[in-house]
């Protein structure tokens, strides 16, 4: 009996792959996080359709999460909101297959990381996310106000033409 104890103990379970979740980092990269550990995944054994039109997303990069759990994906092409895509990747020989819908949503938080602003370099970056966590600053405005004429906002940043000792 003792010796059946122990044979049972060396029994490995093995999960079987499949994707647990696909979600958007941006409108042109995707998060594909799977139930165990993959290894070696390449842009060419990724496939993103569209499946209304058919229409392929062409993956540009793949870059391993540091859980070797999920891989970070890079398109060529920008996702469109409120398409969903499914996404099928390669393992082997084993083929698993997810699905999403990509919604840029409102504007839900503005990030601003610390900065120096100075003559020299009078640029302050901020990145605009939606409630999921999404970075939609290319698809919205923000409107900075100031009194000063000085300040100047586009897309992504803030531009500040101080001169020395002027506010």
């Amino acid at each position: 009996i003792m010796n059946a104890v122990e044979k049972i103990d060396e029994i490995e379970v093995v999960k079987e792959l499949a994707i647990e979740s696909v979600s958007a980092i941006n409108d042109n990269a995707v998060k594909v996080t799977f139930n165990t550990e993959v290894k070696d995944i390449k842009a060419s054994d990724i496939t993103i359709t569209e499946p209304t039109s058919g229409n392929k997303v062409y993956v540009k990069s793949v870059k391993a999460g540091s859980d070797n759990k999920s891989v970070e994906v890079e398109l060529y092409d920008t996702l469109v909101s409120e398409k969903t895509y499914d996404v099928e990747v390669k393992v082997g020989e084993k083929a698993v297959k997810g699905q999403f819908k990509f919604v840029l949503g409102e504007a839900a938080q503005i990030l601003v990381e610390d900065q120096l602003i100075s003559t020299a370099s009078k640029k302050l970056d901020y990145k605009v996310l939606n409630a999921d966590g999404v970075d939609i600053t290319e698809h919205v405005t923000v409107a900075v106000e100031s009194n000063s004429t000085a300040i100047v906002s586009t897309k992504g940043e803030v531009t500040v033409n101080l001169a020395d000792n002027q506010s």
